[in-house]
């Protein structure tokens, strides 16, 4: 699998939405490439840090 191709499956790779064999490549492919998992472990701590905003009151404007 090329680093291109892992990159666009990081969010359904995180969310666990992936069918077992592409899972599999893509926890393959970042075990090995450096580049990838560190822009995995980025991405991770973006979505993380998305998860703990708190939601607007729009109901103020």
């Amino acid at each position: 699998m090329k680093c291109k191709e892992v990159m666009t499956l990081f969010s359904e790779y995180y969310d666990n939405e992936l069918i077992q064999e592409i899972s599999s490549e893509v926890k393959k492919h970042l075990s090995i490439c450096e580049g990838c998992k560190s822009e995995y472990e980025t991405f991770k701590k973006g979505v993380q840090l998305i998860k703990r905003l708190k939601p607007l009151d729009v109901s103020r404007s």
